[in-house]
């Protein structure tokens, strides 16, 4: 079931944006273009040029920090724990079995409103016949 959780909250971003990226012709969009930096003969996009700066910044500070694990965390030890046990105690209220149901009955209920909104789009495309 935790694989399964983690596995739909990967794709479903992916999802939204693949529903957005169609439906508002968003691949289309000059927004979405990459502005090109000219110096010279060097030629780059400033997306490439951001990406790099901060990759660049990340590093330093994973260098700095002995990859994070010089880094105080929020809560102390004792909190970690307690936090983790409560999840755990709450979590096991839930069957497998139970929570295999919800999800299949949310699936559901989203495929159910993909197919009305296909259905409907369809007949906004379909041209009327005049008799």
């Amino acid at each position: 079931m935790l694989l399964a959780i983690y596995a739909l909250g990967m794709a479903a971003p992916l999802i939204v944006l693949a529903l957005f990226w169609d439906r508002f012709s968003l691949g289309k969009s000059r927004w979405l273009r990459p502005r090109i930096l000219t110096i010279g003969r060097w030629e780059n996009s400033w997306l490439m040029i951001v990406s790099g700066i901060l990759s660049i910044l990340i590093g330093i500070f994973l260098f700095l920090t002995d990859g994070t694990a010089s880094l105080g965390g929020v809560l102390t030890i004792g909190d970690q724990f307690a936090t983790e046990a409560w999840v755990l105690d709450m979590s096991s209220l839930v069957t497998n079995l139970g929570f295999g149901i919800a999800a299949i009955v949310v699936l559901g209920l989203i495929a159910l409103a993909y197919a009305a909104r296909n259905r409907r789009t369809r007949r906004e495309r379909v041209p009327q016949r005049e008799e």
